[in-house]
């Protein structure tokens, strides 16, 4: 048996400017992320890649047409019983 712990931060999004700044950021960590996966090439199986995620601006319409992120801090939440 196995016991898996998750922990989750929870923002508070005040807008959709802010959603989507959040929604780009963790999706650019992804992408850098599977990037430095990939599989060192090897003459048996020289055509082999692992998969990637598309671009921003294939994955998500209008991805990059925003201006400057603003910066999201953490704020941590009260314990409540």
């Amino acid at each position: 048996k196995t016991n898996l712990m998750v922990f989750l931060r929870p923002y508070i999004i005040r807008d959709s400017g802010a959603g989507r700044s959040i929604t780009l950021n963790r999706y650019e960590f992804m992408r850098r992320a599977q990037s430095g996966l990939q599989p060192d090439h090897s003459w048996a199986m020289p055509d082999v890649q692992a998969p990637q995620l598309p671009s921003v601006e294939k994955a998500i319409p209008g991805g990059q047409q925003q201006g400057p992120r603003a910066v999201i801090r953490a704020v941590p939440v009260g314990a409540r019983p």
